[in-house]
């Protein structure tokens, strides 16, 4: 979602931080800085090159680790924000999406740890301070019920990913021309397999054929096997479904 987004929104910069959100949650903070400094250190060690002045350092916050960790990080976007030039034209979107998750029982019972961290700092308002809060987005995972006094200029986002869901979003994305053909057929081969797993056994084998044209096309001999595997899979069990249940007995 975050990938099609960038792509989508040139206009404004996203930054993406998927450092695990341990049982801490001051060391899940000091994470997410370090990683967030260490990308504009780069990008300001380009701007220095050019003749430019050096930006200012993070606040002093950031660093104190006693500081409470949503202020902390609060304070460190407010700070990037104030970085991206143009005004209301250019936003920073700032994404908290945590690879891993520990402790999500201690979450659930109530306890403050490096999970519910993810979904506070965002809550609160990641945006609050001296920088434009319009300016600014958070994104975060949910593992809790969403609340009423969520930040207007907060997405707390929580991704679907069950089955039908994953399944949804590739069909979506094998349907879209811009999107290299490889990728779309590499997508396609897997909703085609998925479709044969769940028994859909006309749409399974309606995508082998669209496969086998392509990997014939780019004379892929191992996945031209593949697929006639597939469809050999599909026309066998499609046979099998419709054949008299006197005549299976017999056979």
């Amino acid at each position: 979602m975050v990938e099609a987004l960038d792509q989508r929104e040139a206009a404004h910069v996203f930054g993406l931080f998927a450092q695990p959100a341990n049982a801490s949650a001051g060391a899940y903070v000091t994470s997410v800085l370090d990683a967030l400094r260490t990308q504009l250190d780069a990008i300001d060690q380009l701007r220095v090159a050019e003749g430019n002045p050096r930006w200012a350092p993070f606040p002093s916050q950031c660093a104190n680790v006693a500081a409470a960790a949503a202020a902390r990080l609060r304070a460190g976007v407010a700070h990037a924000a104030s970085l991206v030039p143009g005004g209301h034209e250019h936003r920073l979107v700032f994404c908290l999406l945590p690879q891993a998750i520990e402790r999500l029982p201690c979450v659930r019972r109530g306890d403050r740890g490096a999970a519910a961290c993810t979904e506070d700092c965002a809550r609160a308002g990641l945006a609050a301070g001296p920088a434009d809060p319009a300016r600014t987005t958070a994104t975060a995972r949910r593992y809790r019920c969403a609340s009423a006094r969520q930040a207007s200029d907060v997405l707390v986002y929580e991704p679907d990913l069950s089955p039908p869901a994953l399944m949804d979003a590739m069909a979506h994305d094998v349907a879209q021309p811009g999107l290299p053909e490889a990728q779309r057929m590499q997508m396609l081969t897997e909703l085609a397999s998925l479709d044969y797993a769940y028994g859909r056994l006309e749409q399974a084998s309606a995508k082998y054929e669209i496969l086998y044209a392509y990997y014939r096309r780019h004379q892929v001999q191992a996945m031209q096997a593949f697929v006639l595997q597939g469809i050999g899979m599909s026309c066998a069990d499609w046979i099998a479904l419709r054949r008299p249940r006197s005549a299976t007995r017999r056979g």
